[in-house]
């Protein structure tokens, strides 16, 4: 019920600003396209700048520019303001109820920054404040100068920009530039132009001459508005693209596409003249750049061909098998067993800290439904008892040499219910990963490798796969869903099969190894990592136990 009411708010906020930013955006686009259309022939009328006879819808409208005499202030005059301040506090709507609740499950995202939720809240809405003073400043006090004022206003774009993107989800970065630019027009609205055509008026009543300064910072300001809005427009629909949010360099790739849609701007903006095509050279540049920024790598991913095989026991320990209870103290033993030359490593993951509080997951409606309308809290960690599930065991060193066979099994990472299942697996090189969504809502997957090729893909339909083979060994590549950052998966890749992830159970196997002195370690995303020293004799078996806080 929640849920739904919550898609329900999305919507009817969505589809209000919308249509408001529609009604203000229009009316920009007009004005500035009636400014560059008037005919200025210097025998019109007194106190008339321009004129222009439009038709539309079957009728025939003429319009005037002129200057007012006091005797000409007409009784009702229509003021463009409504249009703006509907679209800004729809737009501060959505911004709360998606980003500034539930813990900041879209705001936040562990793989970017740890800062918390009041610190990511603090640091989003600051942002917007402050970039409107500084912005706001820069033009009250330096606008007579020619540069000075927008080199300010784009060094502070670039930083905010990275700033953002370096501590907030790439999703939650993206809208928080565009209620920045929001908040700016918006206030130029209300706190500039307003104002300066108010005292424009009173003036002309007062019989006063007209003080030219305040109708062309008025003008400057509308301007600058209409500079901003192919940019916030591009924000508002990077929602669903989240190859630009989602990307490695997402700060970079938005300058890109907001200078792309400053030149187009300045294109509708200039009159029939030579020059005027000169902007596409910049936008086409800048559009290409972020064209080839967002191409897949060289080696991508491909279709599957053929059935999926689950993990293997040797990835994730099998739940039929079970050990005997550890000493957490001693934590390494070994026992004989008729196993042949190879011996057998084995153990519990126990967790021996105060047992984490469930943080509740705002789902859509639609993933919820999978949950049978259940409660999902997030799954990074995952108990049953003080058993530790998820927690990636391999040998660290030093492994045999010898060559290990890729095996054939295909790994799958399934996206069902807006979660990962498994939250961790353990992959050879070489060997096929099927990333797969089940959920009939948009993900993308997007990993983040220090060794590997970083990929980012989409998978936008209920059923697609993709495959991905990592070339190089890494502990570990983690991939992310940029719509909803909670949706985490960790993925260690090794050149070598001595591997295992505990199962419910905590429990873990790694099979076939050969004798030798080993240290075994235990990674787990959210508690870290510990290691043990052992020794494996030829048939036995030594059972570890590992425990984290």
């Amino acid at each position: 019920m929640e849920s739904a009411i919550f898609d329900w708010l999305q919507l009817l906020g969505r589809w209000a600003h919308i249509i408001t930013g529609i009604a203000w955006i229009g009316s920009s686009f007009f004005f500035m396209w009636l400014d560059r259309n008037l005919d200025r022939s210097p025998d019109h009328p007194k106190g008339v700048e321009g004129q222009l006879w439009m038709v539309h819808s079957g009728g025939f409208y003429a319009v005037e520019k002129r200057q007012l005499a006091p005797e000409q202030v007409p009784k009702v005059l229509h003021w463009f303001k409504w249009e703006a301040a509907f679209t800004w506090i729809t737009g501060m709507f959505l911004l709360l109820i998606i980003f500034y609740t539930g813990q900041g499950l879209y705001l936040l995202d562990a793989t970017v920054s740890d800062i918390s939720f009041a610190q990511g809240v603090a640091l989003g809405l600051s942002s917007i404040i402050l970039s409107w003073v500084v912005y706001d400043t820069s033009w009250k006090y330096l606008g007579h100068q020619k540069y000075l004022p927008h080199i300010i206003c784009l060094f502070g774009l670039i930083g905010i920009a990275y700033l953002l993107a370096h501590t907030l989800s790439g999703r939650a970065a993206y809208i928080h530039i565009g209620a920045i630019m929001g908040t700016c027009m918006v206030a130029n609205v209300w706190l500039r132009i307003l104002p300066n055509q108010g005292r424009m008026i009173e003036n002309t009543l007062a019989g006063k001459p007209h003080a030219s300064e305040l109708g062309l910072k008025s003008k400057q300001r509308s301007t600058h508005n209409n500079y901003m809005t192919l940019p916030v427009i591009f924000i508002m629909l990077s929602n669903h693209f989240p190859a630009t949010y989602g990307h490695s360099a997402n700060w970079l790739l938005l300058l890109w596409i907001c200078l792309a849609g400053a030149c187009i701007r300045a294109y509708y903006n200039k009159t029939a003249s030579k020059g005027r095509w000169l902007p596409f050279v910049p936008a086409t540049l800048a559009l290409a750049i972020s064209f080839f920024m967002t191409l897949p790598g060289p080696e991508e991913f491909s279709d599957p061909s053929h059935e999926v095989v689950q993990i293997s026991d040797q990835q994730q320990a099998s739940p039929q098998n079970s050990l005997p209870e550890g000493d957490v103290d001693k934590g390494v033993r070994s026992v004989k067993a008729p196993l042949g030359a190879p011996g057998t490593i084995r153990g519990h993951i126990n967790f021996t800290g105060i047992t984490p509080s469930k943080v509740a997951l705002q789902l859509p409606a639609k993933c919820l439904k999978l949950h049978a309308g259940r409660e999902v809290y997030d799954n990074r960690i995952l108990l049953r008892g003080k058993k530790l599930q998820n927690v990636l065991v391999s040998i660290k060193g030093p492994i045999p040499k010898a060559v290990y066979p890729v095996p054939p099994q295909q790994v799958v990472l399934d996206q069902v219910g807006c979660l990962y299942h498994p939250r961790t697996i353990g992959v050879q090189v070489g060997q096929e990963v099927v990333f797969k969504n089940s959920d009939p809502v948009f993900h993308n997957v997007k990993s983040v490798a220090q060794q590997n090729t970083n990929f980012n893909v989409g998978m936008p339909h209920k059923g697609m796969k993709k495959i991905k083979k990592f070339t190089r060994p890494e502990l570990v590549v983690q991939a992310k869903c940029s719509l909803h950052p909670w949706m985490g998966a960790n993925i260690g890749v090794f050149d070598h099969p001595f591997f295992s992830v505990s199962n419910q159970a905590g429990e873990f196997f790694i099979n076939q190894v050969p004798p030798g002195e080993y240290v075994i370690e235990a990674w787990h995303e959210a508690l870290g990592t510990t290691s043990k020293k052992i020794l494996l004799r030829a048939g036995e078996q030594v059972i570890i136990d590992f425990a984290f806080l």
